[in-house]
């Protein structure tokens, strides 16, 4: 599970459009986090969504 493999990381980096990302409980993996950095190399996920969540969100091609 995405979760587990989050708790206690330093950051996150999303590489895969796989649909099973969009079911993270993202809000308890940003929690679990030492230092709750995400790379959204697929511009996968919402930024504003996720920068509510707690997270230093960076993506590829947008602001």
């Amino acid at each position: 599970m995405p979760e587990e493999a989050l708790e206690g990381a330093d950051a996150a980096v999303v590489v895969t459009e796989w649909p099973q990302l969009h079911d993270v409980d993202w809000a308890s993996a940003a929690a679990s986090m030492r230092r709750p950095v995400l790379f959204d190399g697929r511009n996968l996920l919402v930024p504003a969504r996720m920068r509510e969540l707690g997270f230093e969100y960076m993506s590829v091609g947008r602001p």
